[in-house]
């Protein structure tokens, strides 16, 4: 009785993913939508490896585009050390000095 109802995982076509992941677009930003994508990729490939289904409906779906135009690290002036705890004063040794 239970195999009768899991069987119904295997009809899942990449329109419904699709679908369902065009609908996610409308109220979500991109990289949510991606990372649910990801995740429903994830199951699948899961269910795949273990043969409940024989192929992965998910891999076909394409998800939104994101492009991130501006970065969140910061650009450092040459005055600015970007760890004080690395930067001092003494100057390196070399990895292949002679030791005396």
């Amino acid at each position: 009785m239970v195999r009768e109802q899991a069987t119904g995982i295997d009809d899942d076509q990449p329109t419904a993913i699709a679908a369902y992941i065009e609908a996610l677009c409308n109220t979500r930003s991109a990289p949510t939508v991606k990372q649910h994508l990801a995740a429903i990729r994830m199951l699948f490939d899961w269910l795949v490896t273990g043969h409940i289904v024989s192929v992965n409906p998910a891999w076909s779906v394409r998800g939104p585009r994101h492009v991130v135009k501006k970065g969140k690290t910061p650009v450092l002036t040459a005055a600015e050390p970007a760890n004080s705890s690395t930067a001092s004063t003494r100057p390196r040794r070399s990895a292949f000095a002679i030791a005396p």
